[in-house]
């Protein structure tokens, strides 16, 4: 499951329990590290977005928010994806 909500929204219910895999961009920090080391901080936010787009796209399940733009913008992606 891919989400564009913070992390501490998740806190309180234990998806892993119920056999759910969260996923944050924080979780590849360790493959994105030699990319984020050779950009500057402001082209490494340039980034995150575009990032956590595509996790979101591809992830079994998206959870978003209503109002978020961002999020519509998940979903429509989502719609050019096939399984």
């Amino acid at each position: 499951m891919s989400t564009d909500a913070d992390r501490r929204w998740f806190q309180d219910a234990d998806f892993e329990a119920s056999g759910w895999k969260l996923s944050f961009l924080a979780d590849y920090e360790s493959l994105l590290a030699q990319q984020r080391a050779r950009d500057t901080v402001d082209e490494w936010t340039k980034w995150q977005g575009p990032l956590e787009q595509i996790m979101c796209v591809y992830a079994r399940l998206f959870v978003g928010s209503a109002s978020s733009t961002f999020t519509r913008h998940i979903q429509e992606m989502r719609g050019y994806v096939v399984d």
